[in-house]
């Protein structure tokens, strides 16, 4: 239902995004209704944000089919685009250790770490930093740790990270990576732990279980 539901609200916002865009270019850039328009824009794009969030959740209700999945591939795929819309400020550091396939979905794996990597980016790039990814394996499995140097995630929203729409963002679509990440791992059989790095800044680690 919840695919369903997003589908058609989908197509509503879309019609919806067509439209202020045409409102835009037939208006006189001089005219106030301009700011109005802007405002419009932005609310129904955020509003494409909110139910792709959704769909993405609702989609990991189907059954897991496991096949072997190789973890450092997974984050290249997931770097990939962000990188290219990250700001120039922000520096990326790749640490890739050789571990073995994991058993698992290779595309709901691509998106938690996707998401992990896009919270990391929103929080250095104000003011520029660096996010470092690393992969290996421990004595408690095999991880994906994202580091970045932001202001890191304030002791009242830690418990609450991974509740759905709880973010330090006022924008919608926001509030739903790390529930993202969160309910992937799950189904994975592993973990997303969250910690403060050394230097201030956040620490998210995907953990999977250990080869069998």
């Amino acid at each position: 239902m919840a695919r369903a539901f997003g589908h058609e609200i989908n197509n509503t916002l879309a019609a919806m995004v067509l439209r202020v865009e045409m409102l835009a270019q037939d208006m006189p850039a001089e005219s106030p209704a301009q700011e109005s328009i802007g405002v419009l824009d932005e609310a129904t794009r955020q509003g494409v944000a909110l139910v792709r969030r959704v769909r993405d959740l609702a989609r990991l209700s189907r059954p897991l089919v496991p096949r072997p999945v190789d973890l450092a591939a997974v984050v290249m795929t997931a770097l990939a685009p962000r990188r290219e819309r990250c700001p120039a400020s922000v520096k990326v550091v790749t640490e890739p250790a050789p571990v073995p396939p994991v058993p698992g979905d290779a595309a709901e794996l691509t998106l938690a770490v996707g998401e992990l990597i896009t919270n990391a980016f929103d929080a250095v790039a104000a003011r520029g930093g660096c996010v470092r990814i690393a992969t290996g394996m421990d004595e408690d499995g095999i991880y994906c740790r994202i580091a970045d140097d932001g202001a890191g995630i304030s002791a009242e929203i830690l418990p609450r990270a991974f509740d759905p729409f709880v973010t330090t963002r006022d924008e919608r679509g926001r509030g739903l990576g790390l529930t993202i990440a969160l309910a992937v791992a799950a189904r994975h059989d592993g973990d997303v732990v969250l910690g403060t790095a050394p230097a201030g800044g956040c620490i998210a680690t995907l953990r999977l279980p250990p080869p069998r």
